[in-house]
């Protein structure tokens, strides 16, 4: 499992710590006296798989704050192994770790903790809550813990290993106690382990807009307004409770800069950061100056749906070994760890296993499935989960007429004033009087949206500054490929094909923002809801036609990637509906082309006005669905379309 030179590395990180022996009574200048002997014995056991832990001594230390901490002390030689283990998974699991936690992590600590809690009460933010985790490292449950490593890549002959050290007896005397659950406090492993089983709490709450910084089980949470106070605790609670813990209600408070609160061994109070008490994790309230360094790897701290497409025809998708595996006959066509994934998109004669299509549905990864051509069929997801007060409150406000108009007039005023400013960004370049002049037609739209008395008279209004922005997008075509009007039902050339291929991957993946977020997407306010349509995807799809799908198969053309033999012409299907008009698509080579360019524009960076840091578009549709959702809540008065710069 490990060889000589990587014992070697590990004893000599074990060598700098604590001297104690484990059980077995053998000290540091003991293991030391006989080195070599000792390495090469236990790296011939590991080899030979006769290498077994032995039980952990135990001291018990008595906690400032009440009660007492059980350290696990394992023997000098079972440290050196564990070690070797740490040294071998932590770069695969530390990139995974989100941005928001700050413990046992090289590099960073308290110090960088309380630094960002000063810069979110300098970003305006200034409430919060300060908890930590009821009995936490004594309460983590073993089989999520060992799952969620295969999820990551851990091999499975180190995760058993890591499960027989978190069961190994403490020895209490002449009394073994077995170890059923919780880290034993002390262990090389514990520290990383701890931080893993949190993840996914760090990740929802930044998910959910919550300005988390986390030590341990030590957490602060902020939010811009004192009202969410509640909304927060509640969603921290949900999070731990998945994960089989609990807040200790005791140490659990709403706090604030105006009044002061102490949080990591200091005290914060208005715009004062005072030292306090050291902190029990780190020895030195007062370390030296921070060295500039490099900031850590992390994951993306947020829905990010990072999606998988397949349309290999004849293809099938199973799940072996914490992986997504692709397959054709015999052939593999592609693996990728299944945590890589978080939506998949399924074109075509693409097969999916029993065990694939289980797995998915635990894990809610949505399939979406779509014709070879990239007609929508329909959706693969677990049971319907939307809490019931967030429903009633959505079907409420879809109910209120002005609310509905008032929604409306934001989402299309800011759909023409994207349209109207891609136009504009053309004719700086390419001056041209027929241009500036769908431009003014887009501004005057823009002006009459705010006297629409009603939803369908918006409607209408939408319908004229839609044909006034394409009559512009064709002027702006200055490619080989040619377009005069948007077709759509169905597409009959390659502009529309690629407008069409680019609006349904946009609509699908805020679908899947939208049922991640536990929104109904059947209830639009916009667009009138009807059996079988995600009405509020549409909606939400109204702000990003402009940036994403018009800017994106614009540049495409314009840059001459895609031409005529990209496309073909389904002249079967025209004989029956319209003959001189048959539908157009890519072909399949052309549609892995521009799904590869589809992808590379969402990942482009965009300032958000919810976040500090530049965000992916798929952030922003993230962002965009918790605006709703916390306008439906009742958090904020409106909702405010994504704008950009």
């Amino acid at each position: 499992m490990f060889t000589r030179s990587e014992i070697e590395l590990s004893w000599e990180q074990v060598s700098q710590g604590g001297p104690a022996p484990g059980v077995d009574g053998i000290d540091m200048p003991a293991f030391t006296a006989d080195l070599d002997a000792q390495l090469d014995a236990l790296t011939a056991d590991l080899q030979a798989q006769r290498y077994q832990p032995q039980p952990y001594r135990v001291i018990e230390v008595r906690k400032a704050s009440g009660g007492i901490r059980r350290i696990a002390i394992a023997t000098l030689r079972d440290r050196v192994v564990q070690t070797a283990a740490l040294q071998q998974i932590t770069p695969i699991l530390e990139p995974h770790l989100t941005s928001a936690c700050y413990s046992y992590r090289t590099g960073i600590g308290v110090h960088d903790a309380l630094q960002a809690v000063a810069s979110i009460r300098d970003n305006g933010w200034q409430w919060g809550i300060c908890a930590d985790i009821a009995r936490f490292f004594e309460s983590v449950p073993h089989a999520p813990l060992l799952h969620m490593l295969t999820r990551y890549g851990i091999d499975a002959t180190v995760i058993q290993m890591i499960h027989r050290w978190l069961i190994t007896p403490f020895a209490i005397g002449a009394v073994q106690e077995i170890n059923t659950i919780g880290l034993p406090q002390g262990l090389p492993l514990s520290p990383l382990l701890s931080n893993i089983y949190l993840t996914p709490f760090d990740k929802e709450m930044i998910q959910n807009q919550w300005a988390l910084i986390r030590y341990a089980d030590d957490m602060a949470i902020f939010f811009p307004h004192p009202a969410w106070a509640d909304e927060c605790e509640k969603e921290m609670e949900e999070s731990l409770d998945a994960l089989r813990l609990s807040l200790a209600r005791e140490k659990t408070k709403r706090v604030s800069f105006e009044e002061g609160f102490e949080f990591l061994g200091a005290r914060f109070h208005k715009e004062e950061l005072i030292p306090a008490l050291p902190h029990p994790y780190e020895k030195d309230q007062t370390p030296p100056p921070r060295k500039e360094r490099p900031a850590p790897i992390q994951t993306i701290p947020h829905v990010e749906m990072r999606t998988l497409y397949l349309q290999e025809q004849g293809s099938t998708l199973s799940v072996n070994n914490g992986r997504f595996v692709i397959f054709r006959k015999d052939e593999k066509l592609m693996e990728v760890h299944t945590h890589n994934i978080e939506q998949i998109f399924i074109f075509g004669r693409v097969q999916m296993s029993t065990g694939a299509r289980a797995y998915c549905l635990t894990m809610r990864i949505p399939v979406c499935l779509f014709s070879s051509y990239g007609k929508y069929f329909g959706i693969l997801r677990p049971a319907d989960d939307i809490p019931v007060a967030l429903r009633r409150a959505q079907f409420t406000l879809g109910d209120d007429p002005e609310a509905r108009l008032n929604f409306a007039k934001a989402v299309v005023a800011n759909r023409i004033r994207g349209e109207q400013k891609l136009l504009q960004q053309h004719a700086n370049h390419y001056p041209d009087s027929s241009l500036d002049e769908m431009i003014g037609r887009l501004y005057q739209a823009r002006e009459r949206i705010k006297e629409a008395q009603s939803v369908d008279q918006l409607r209408g209004m939408e319908g004229a500054a839609a044909a006034a922005f394409f009559h512009g997008y064709g002027i702006c075509q200055r490619g080989a490929l040619s377009f005069t009007q948007r077709l759509r039902r169905p597409p009959t050339d390659p502009i529309n094909s690629m407008l069409s291929f680019a609006y349904t991957l946009t609509f699908y993946n805020i679908l899947s923002y939208l049922h991640a977020r536990r929104l109904d997407p059947g209830l639009g306010m916009y667009h009138e809801p009807r059996t079988g349509h995600p009405a509020l995807a549409s909606d939400l799809a109204e702000e990003f036609r402009a940036p994403i799908t018009e800017k994106l198969v614009l540049s495409l053309a314009n840059r001459n990637q895609f031409g005529s033999e990209d496309f073909t012409y389904d002249i079967d299907y025209a004989h029956e509906a319209n003959p001189n008009n048959p539908p157009c698509r890519l072909t399949d080579d052309a549609r892995k082309r521009f799904l590869a360019a589809y992808e590379e524009h969402l990942l482009k960076k965009v300032p958000h006005p919810d976040t500090v840091a530049t965000v992916t578009w798929r952030r922003v549709m993230d962002l965009q669905v918790l605006r709703l959702r916390r306008w439906i809540e009742g958090a904020v008065d409106s909702y405010q379309p994504y704008e950009g710069k």
